[in-house]
């Protein structure tokens, strides 16, 4: 089943960090944010091992992102051409690091 989890939103003059209010187990979807923020903004999970979802730089506007992750073979190497979504386990973090606001909105799979 589908559903949307709200990140806090991120408001400064400076560089942040928020992490979400509880923590996710799921697949990530897809993601909405909206900024005025000309910095980089990454998302992350916080739990080892720790992944990065998500890097805009220059990062103002409103845009749907679809992130995927590259499949592996049992050897370790990844397998051209193959993707799926992220796994989820743990908190969320939203880091930018210049002044702006950013809004994040995940769609999430907890089947």
């Amino acid at each position: 089943m589908l559903e949307r989890v709200t990140l806090p939103q991120l408001v400064g003059n400076a560089a942040g960090t928020v992490v979400s209010t509880a923590p996710l187990n799921a697949q990530l979807v897809a993601m909405h944010i909206a900024s005025n923020c000309a910095g980089t903004i990454t998302l992350s999970n916080t739990d080892a091992p720790v992944q990065t979802l998500m890097t805009l730089t220059g990062g103002a506007g409103t845009a749907w992102y679809y992130p995927v992750v590259q499949n592996c073979a049992t050897g370790g190497g990844g397998i051209t051409g193959i993707y799926d979504r992220y796994p989820l386990d743990g908190y969320i973090q939203l880091v930018m690091n210049a002044a702006g606001t950013v809004d994040v909105t995940l769609v999430i799979d907890r089947d």
